[in-house]
C-alpha cells in the first residue's frame, strides 16, 4: 500500500523498552480480552517507541480538521508507541489507571499517542476487534456536557471522536509514512 518512503522505528528512550509476557497477561486480564498477534509481537519486540524522522498516519476516514494542517489531508500526526512500565508511564500502568479509560469505548486500549495527547486506539471485540482509531481528545463531549444543556446522553457518546484508522495492526503500520511538513 505505501511505496514512500519510511521514517524508521526507534527506541524513546535510551534503548527500546518492550512489554514483557507478563505485563501483556495483565493487560489482558484487566480488559478481559486477548490482545491481536501481530500487536503483541511488535510490543514484546519494541515497546516505548517513535519513528524518526517524524511520521504520520494515513487514516480510512477523513481525521477531524483541528489535526491536519489543511483540510484535504487524510493523514494524522504519530508521536510514540506505549511499551513497558517506565516512570509509570507504560501500557499497563495506562491501563491500570489512565483517566481516558473512563471516556473511550470499553473494547479498546490506547497503545500510542500523537504528538497532541491524542490517542491511537485498538478495538479487542465486537465489530471493532482488531481496528485501530484515532481518539481526538478535544472532540470528546462527555455525558455532563450533555446533561448541563438538557439533553439525553446519546449511547455512543464515546464513539463520537473517533476516526478509523486502519483495519489491524499490520494495517496500521503499513500506513507510516514521513510528514510531509517535516
Amino acid at each position: 500500500m505505501n511505496n514512500q518512503p519510511v521514517p524508521k522505528l526507534c527506541p524513546s528512550g535510551n534503548d527500546f523498552t518492550p512489554c514483557s509476557e507478563q505485563e501483556l497477561i495483565e493487560v489482558e486480564r484487566i480488559l478481559e480480552a486477548p490482545l491481536p498477534v501481530d500487536y503483541r509481537q511488535f510490543v514484546l519486540k519494541y515497546g516505548w517507541s517513535h519513528y524518526e524522522p517524524s511520521a504520520v498516519i494515513r487514516t480510512i476516514e477523513k481525521p477531524p480538521p483541528e489535526v491536519t494542517w489543511n483540510d484535504d489531508e487524510d493523514f494524522v500526526p504519530f508521536g510514540n508507541f506505549f511499551g513497558s512500565d517506565c516512570d509509570s508511564t507504560g501500557l499497563l500502568s495506562m491501563v491500570q489507571g489512565f483517566p481516558i479509560y473512563q471516556q473511550i469505548p470499553e473494547n479498546m486500549i490506547a497503545f500510542a499517542d500523537d504528538i497532541c495527547c491524542n490517542e491511537f486506539l485498538l478495538g479487542l471485540s465486537g465489530a471493532d476487534k482488531d481496528k485501530i482509531y484515532f481518539w481526538f481528545r478535544d472532540g470528546l463531549i462527555e455525558p455532563e456536557h450533555y446533561e448541563e444543556e438538557g439533553l439525553e446522553v446519546p449511547i455512543d457518546w464515546r464513539r463520537r471522536n473517533l476516526t478509523l484508522v486502519a483495519t489491524s495492526f499490520s494495517d496500521f503500520l503499513e500506513r507510516v509514512m514521513l510528514d510531509p511538513h517535516e
